[in-house]
């Protein structure tokens, strides 16, 4: 019977997301019966409806239109839903999407009910979160959504980074390729090891190099925290950095970083320090 129970409730989740999606389908636009007679690129226009108001009001929310084929960020941003205003939060997106291309729309809130932390994505119970899917996009999509938690999804990853050695294995870059300035800070919490035989040494600040790619910018950092001292082959460097992205040029998709030590061997190549762990979250 549990299983009988299990399968109506996945119908019901399966059927209240394709309603969810209606809300663009039906209000896509362009000429051509609805098919659109440009080429495209296409644009989103997406609103909450005042069901949003009570509770989600004066939360921060936070958006990205994804390619799914590759799960690459092509606009995003982010606001707070009004708490008086119908409708209580509109996002417009830039003319992104391609004709013929699958993309999604995701959005979370920072709602933390019963608990998470402020400024962390944490789980679709704590921080509502949806995703609604466009298939082979013909025309821009406008549409107005109801409040549903009946249907939320699991879209933190798509607001994390992740960090890879670059190709020529001299520092470490942000994947995947995002546009940077459609979104306001990228903060960093990572780990590497000393990888070398002798003691690195930490004695001023910044103690690491970070810049834009591709067009070598150096954006607003703010230091939460970095090495200091000696550390001894094995041992840990961990740094706590915000970075402001807003301000960067269209151009600019990945961040580059690497330590810096002022002992013996300055600026540190992932061979010298790799990595072991990462929390890399977009806001």
């Amino acid at each position: 019977m549990s299983g009988d129970r299990n399968r109506r409730k996945e119908i019901l989740l399966a059927l209240a997301s394709v309603f969810f999606a209606l809300a663009f389908l039906i209000h896509g636009c362009g000429g051509g019966g609805g098919d659109g007679g440009s080429s495209g690129p296409f644009q989103i226009t997406f609103s909450l409806d005042d069901t949003f108001q009570v509770p989600h009001g004066d939360n921060t929310i936070h958006i990205a239109v994804v390619r799914s084929s590759d799960n690459v960020v092509v606009d995003g941003g982010f606001g707070t839903v009004s708490a008086t205003l119908n409708p209580s939060f509109t996002f417009v997106s830039g003319a992104v999407m391609d004709r013929g291309i699958d993309y999604e729309l995701h959005y979370w809130i920072d709602s933390n009910i019963g608990g998470g932390t402020l400024g962390v994505c944490d789980p679709k119970a704590i921080d509502h979160q949806w995703s609604i899917e466009f298939l082979s996009v013909t025309n821009d999509k406008v549409g107005t959504v109801s409040h549903n938690p009946a249907i939320t999804e699991d879209v933190c990853s798509t607001f994390t980074l992740d960090l890879e050695p670059d190709p020529t294995n001299n520092w470490y870059v942000t994947t995947p390729n995002s546009t940077l300035s459609k979104f306001n800070t990228v903060n960093f919490v990572v780990t590497f090891s000393n990888g070398e035989a002798a003691d690195m040494v930490f004695s001023s600040s910044p103690q690491f190099q970070l810049w834009s790619v591709p067009s070598v910018i150096n954006p607003p950092v703010v230091i939460n925290s970095e090495p200091s001292g000696n550390v001894a082959p094995g041992g840990f460097l961990s740094y706590d950095v915000t970075v402001t992205v807003s301000g960067l040029p269209a151009t600019e998709t990945q961040l580059a970083i690497r330590p810096v030590e002022d002992n013996l061997y300055g600026t540190l190549a992932p061979s010298q320090v790799p990595l072991v762990s990462e929390s890399i979250t977009i806001f």
